[in-house]
């Protein structure tokens, strides 16, 4: 069972299910280790063997054992999920560490405490929104974990976003990439296969039937004709040149009824049902914001990266070893021949 540091950490909806806080009681430095009440230690963060115990049976009651990455008997699987949960909990305190260091950030517990109840109040209560938790298989612990790490993620992004800006002529160059999808028409169609069929079509519509019925009875688009005739909403540059053009060289009014307009499939009768066409300052915005989420994450990606390769964090034997190369916790031997401690 091998992944990256950074996947460990940010795509683990399983990982995160109980994993406790870092923050443990046991006594500072290697006589910590020795004694027996601490499992590891990444910085100023310490997990007990207590929380590590807890974390793992919160995980074990979410149904963990029976998810991937975890194989072989329940023994084994129980091993390899402590294993996988001490990881994240070092992880999370080399972040941790990583962010006081280089940026001189924390999070609180009372910052914690009012992310948590601005979410109860969405929620309806706190009662509400441990209801909710449950059915995600999260306890109000790992809650607050996951608000800690995405508020330090957060975080740590602006920051390193603002060491390395995107510039106007980036946000610019991807929008004219992408211009048409900011550029969208909601039509409706009936194909037939001769324009005198198509000519009839457009009489039947002057003469007051309505377009839906139509293009279920003569549409040979089985798809639309099922639908009354809609193809739904779509980005300009989505359809053949010719239906394009009769739409967009115009561009063509709403209700408008079109044709005939002859594509390589047959004749086609076309009503305009709707544009969505978004102004330009709020594609630019768009495209920034987006750009922005993807390079913020490639730079996080890169930072820590480089944090997890630094870090060196101290883990009792008996739970295994931490390996730099792999960036985290690694047991020596099968793991089936190990036992969870208790």
């Amino acid at each position: 069972m091998r992944a990256t540091g950074v996947a460990l950490l940010l795509v683990a909806g399983l990982v995160l299910q109980g994993c406790a806080a870092l923050t443990g009681d046991a006594s500072p430095g290697l006589s910590g280790l020795g004694n027996g009440d601490v499992a590891a230690r990444a910085g100023g963060a310490v997990v007990t063997v207590d929380e590590l115990q807890e974390a793992v049976d919160d995980a074990v009651a979410t149904g963990a054992l029976q998810a991937e990455p975890f194989t072989g008997s329940d023994l084994e699987r129980r091993v390899q999920l402590q294993t996988l949960i001490l990881t994240n909990q070092l992880q999370v305190g080399i972040l941790e560490q990583g962010a006081r260091e280089e940026f001189g950030r924390e999070v609180t517990d009372d910052e914690l405490d009012e992310l948590v109840a601005e979410a109860a109040s969405e929620a309806g209560g706190n009662e509400a929104l441990e209801q909710q938790l449950a059915t995600q298989g999260q306890t109000m612990a790992t809650f607050r974990l996951s608000q800690l790490i995405n508020t330090l993620v957060q975080e740590v992004t602006t920051v390193l976003l603002e060491d390395e800006p995107l510039t106007d002529q980036d946000v610019r160059a991807q929008y004219e990439q992408r211009a048409n999808e900011f550029e969208q028409v909601s039509a409706s169609h009936i194909l037939v296969e001769t324009r005198e069929q198509a000519e009839e079509v457009i009489q039947r519509l002057a003469d007051g039937e309505d377009f839906a019925p139509l293009a279920t009875e003569l549409s040979q688009d089985p798809g639309s004709a099922e639908a009354g005739g809609s193809l739904g909403l779509a980005p300009r540059g989505s359809f053949v040149p010719e239906f394009e053009a009769a739409i967009w060289d115009g561009p063509a009014a709403v209700g408008e009824v079109l044709g005939p307009v002859e594509t390589q499939f047959g004749f086609h009768v076309i009503r305009v049902d709707e544009f969505q066409v978004t102004p330009e300052d709020e594609a630019l915005e768009q495209v920034r914001q987006e750009l922005e989420q993807g390079r913020g994450g490639e730079l996080f990606g890169i930072w820590f990266q480089q944090v997890l390769s630094d870090a060196d964090p101290e883990v009792a034997g008996r739970f295994g070893r931490w390996s730099r190369a792999d960036q985290q916790v690694i047991r020596d031997g099968a793991g089936s021949e190990q036992t969870p401690q208790q």
